[in-house]
């Protein structure tokens, strides 16, 4: 007899061990009317349609006891919104893929600087210096070394202002953050785990103006007052951030070198359901 998610386990199975269970995302594939999806079910209150490009697949995630028929019937009632930015999306121009050279736009705190690679002998070094972004690497270094170099020098500028921010915030919304981090994120630009107190900021804020740090952590802070999108949350980012909508315009505006613009396509269609322990703040 199959158990009942939450109410019955599996022999031998602790509370904890349930939980971890029910936390757990599923992936199945599927067709509607001959649109191949990929269908994603966890711990989340609301459906989410994404269109990723360049090639234009598509991925949905789901509360994880909605019924196939609700799915089915949001993924029909947006299939001409998905037709049109799979062929926006492959209408467009190849990505560029940076190959940090001499020359190349990079963008730091919001400011554009060109990049001034120079292969020298010791350790690498990055540093801002008459307007330039200067890369020194040791010879033969390929692009891959040279990302992770950039990346580990972005990394260390977020973490140089971050615990001033943090802090910040946590006196402005009275709301004590347990942790915070840093990594490379796709789709999103943050992240909270109100059960944890734990905030995830994207490697890619480093490019952007501070305004747009500063906004970020605010937002993901207030989600640890309140869970959801909606008046009450706008309501708490206006009394601590009345701009926090010119921010996050600012924030949404992708550059040359950030993965932003090549964020996918979301539409929310609001189905409701019970929501997770979690929240993810995806770019739209």
């Amino acid at each position: 007899m199959n158990s009942l998610p939450g109410i019955l386990g599996k022999p031998g199975e602790d509370r904890n061990e349930k939980r971890y269970n029910s936390m757990k995302s599923t992936t199945t594939r599927l067709t509607i009317q001959g649109l191949e999806i990929e269908l994603v079910r966890k711990s989340i209150k609301n459906l989410h349609i994404r269109v990723y490009q360049p090639d234009g697949r598509v991925k949905v995630s789901s509360p994880r006891n909605l019924p196939n028929a609700e799915i089915h019937r949001a993924v029909v009632n947006r299939m001409a919104w998905i037709r049109e930015q799979q062929n926006r999306f492959r209408a467009a121009p190849a990505p560029w893929v940076p190959q940090f050279v001499t020359g190349e736009t990079h963008f730091v705190w919001g400011v554009e600087r060109q990049l001034d690679l120079v292969e020298r002998p010791g350790r690498a070094l990055v540093e801002l210096k008459d307007g330039w972004l200067c890369l020194g690497i040791p010879p033969g270094s390929d692009a891959t070394k040279r990302q992770r170099v950039l990346e580990d020098w972005y990394r260390q500028q977020l973490k140089d202002v971050m615990p001033d921010v943090v802090a910040k915030w946590e006196q402005r919304l009275n709301a004590p953050v347990a942790e915070w981090r840093i990594r490379r994120m796709k789709t999103l630009w943050g992240s909270c785990s109100i059960r944890a107190r734990r905030i995830w900021l994207s490697l890619e804020l480093a490019k952007k103006h501070p305004h747009c740090l500063d906004y970020v952590v605010a937002h993901e802070i207030a989600h640890l007052l309140q869970r959801n999108h909606g008046p009450a949350f706008d309501a708490i980012m206006t009394s601590v951030l009345p701009e926090w909508r010119d921010r996050q315009r600012l924030l949404e505006t992708p550059t040359p070198a950030s993965p932003a613009s090549l964020r996918p396509t979301l539409f929310n269609p609001h189905i409701r359901q019970e929501s997770g322990s979690s929240y993810k703040w995806f770019v739209a």
